[in-house]
């Protein structure tokens, strides 16, 4: 039933995504033909036509980013709202499906459309400024990286710090979203001006979370022991231990927002 979820999120939320993100692709190509064209062309009448042209190109295509990025996180935000705290939560809620179906659907919808503007965002900067300049230089840099890692025995430590950024990514994507939903579910519980103490509380939480961690901070590098215990491992391991640390964090965070949503949802849902 996720995927049957999931897969009506996707359907709803790309027609307003895919067009975007074949909108900046074609602006990105479009720029970088004024930029060749420009780099190749000295007639002044024709050299400022294109300067004009291109800085309108320019234009849309920081528009596009923007667009992106603000609407990813707008309709992450509308569509838990819409869907299940509002009247089409009626319809949601009849559903043969569990409410932790329904959390999910929406998280991880809102993941795959955020790491998808963050590639597609990325693929046309690539198509703006790649040379062939850029893929020797590239060749080069990635030749070098990965025979230090061989010749450093460094292999087995690069493998395991990329899955572990991997799952600190994913994690803390998914932690970033469900304090969003917890925002949103705890000003639900407010009968007038839910907007509002929906915004109150996220800040409350960052706020709270700010205090904890920098409490945490100075109780633990203040301490003896920490440094006992850090500074004399060595560098992979403390590289390995950030990582692990910071993924411990973002899970503890994800669970504990994960728990205020499905709380106010199965208990405290309010529709009218």
């Amino acid at each position: 039933m996720l995927s049957k979820l999931m897969k009506y999120e996707l359907r709803s939320t790309g027609r307003f995504f895919l067009p975007v993100y074949v909108a900046l692709t074609v602006v990105a190509v479009i720029n970088r033909l004024f930029i060749e064209f420009n780099a190749g062309y000295y007639s002044s009448y024709y050299s400022t036509t294109a300067d004009v042209s291109q800085g309108t190109a320019i234009f849309l295509y920081v528009l596009l980013i923007l667009i992106a990025c603000v609407a990813t996180f707008a309709i992450m935000i509308n569509r838990f709202n819409k869907n299940l705290l509002s009247d089409e939560g009626y319809l949601m809620f009849t559903l043969p499906v569990k409410t932790d179906h329904l959390i999910f659907s929406k998280m991880f919808t809102s993941m795959l459309w955020s790491f998808a503007t963050g590639i597609v965002t990325a693929f046309s900067l690539f198509i703006l400024f790649a040379d062939e300049y850029f893929f020797y230089n590239l060749s080069q840099d990635l030749q070098y990286f990965f025979d230090m890692l061989i010749r450093e025995g460094l292999t087995a430590h690069f493998t395991a710090w990329l899955f572990e950024g991997i799952a600190l990514v994913l994690i803390g994507s998914a932690a970033g979203i469900l304090v969003c939903y917890a925002a949103i579910a705890i000003g639900h519980l407010s009968k007038k001006h839910r907007m509002i103490t929906s915004v109150a509380a996220y800040i409350g939480i960052v706020v709270l979370n700010q205090f904890i961690f920098s409490f945490t901070s100075v109780l633990v590098f203040r301490a003896d022991w920490f440094y006992d215990w850090y500074y004399k491992m060595s560098s992979t391991t403390q590289a390995h231990t950030f990582l692990l640390c910071g993924i411990v964090v973002a899970a503890i965070e994800a669970v504990v927002y994960y728990i205020i949503v499905k709380r106010v949802l199965t208990t405290q849902l309010n529709l009218e």
